[in-house]
């Protein structure tokens, strides 16, 4: 089996994401992963990933399987969170008709970028971030023939 750094395969796949959804996706990961991102500074949110996913020994390995299971947790509901916030934006702008509608407006693109964001998680899911891939990746990540053991 050939040996793909799951780190750098999430960290391309979190940074590659559209900026429609990126931001969001990278906070909830930080924020499920216990790094405490700073909230009035979105621009650091792809640093503070990569600092985070490239830390070595068990962290590394830690971080991978944290930030696995995070984007498994927030894009396994994806669908059913966008119809939850274009009903909430609906009845916001309802309630309120100076409410801008530029956020209903969006909500078809960021439903098309999610809907393209799971496809290719679970292709990542079902190769290159598999259990069993994971687990040959942590056992090669902590060898001495990688340098880290």
């Amino acid at each position: 089996m050939e040996s793909l750094d799951a780190r750098k395969v999430l960290l391309q796949f979190l940074t590659e994401l559209p900026d429609t959804i990126r931001t969001e996706e990278l906070l909830l990961v930080l924020a499920y992963c216990g790094q405490n991102p700073n909230l009035n500074d979105s621009d650091s949110f792809p640093e503070s990933i990569e600092k985070y996913l490239l830390q070595g020994g068990l962290s590394g390995i830690g971080a991978v399987l944290c930030t696995r299971a995070s984007i498994d947790y927030t894009l396994g509901d994806v669908n059913l969170k966008m119809i939850r916030a274009e009903e909430d934006l609906k009845a916001l702008v309802a309630k309120h008709p100076d409410f801008p509608e530029a956020g209903l407006l969006g909500i078809p693109l960021r439903k098309r970028h999610y809907a393209a964001a799971l496809e290719k998680w679970n292709a990542l899911r079902a190769n290159e971030l598999s259990d069993e891939s994971i687990r040959y990746f942590g056992q090669m990540f902590l060898s001495p023939r990688w340098g880290r053991g």
